[in-house]
């Protein structure tokens, strides 16, 4: 999930391993001129991909649960018809 700490973890652990590959602390100050921007530009891009991914997942998760709760109300007017509203005079149609 977006800004989760898991993901805030994750971020942090690719950063350090990467900084670390390269024999760095990260307290150099060639890394803060030409490390640094680079890695936060992967972490952002990082969290957008991650974003991305769970707001599809969840846009999916609504849809088909709009879908689920149409077809179940398709199925009730079916079985039990559809009740219309009255008429100013209490008359209902005979629709069902």
């Amino acid at each position: 999930m977006p800004g989760s700490p898991q993901l805030a973890k994750r971020k942090s652990d690719i950063a350090r391993a990467a900084t670390a590959r390269f024999g760095l602390t990260g307290n150099e100050p060639e890394y803060v001129k030409y490390v640094s921007g680079v890695v936060n530009r992967a972490g952002d891009s990082y969290t957008d991909s991650q974003a991305k991914l769970y707001n599809k997942a969840v846009g999916l998760d609504a849809e088909q649960k709009a879908v689920a709760e149409l077809g179940m109300l398709i199925a009730q007017f079916t079985k039990q018809g559809v009740l219309m509203p009255a008429a100013a005079d209490g008359s209902r149609p005979a629709f069902t």
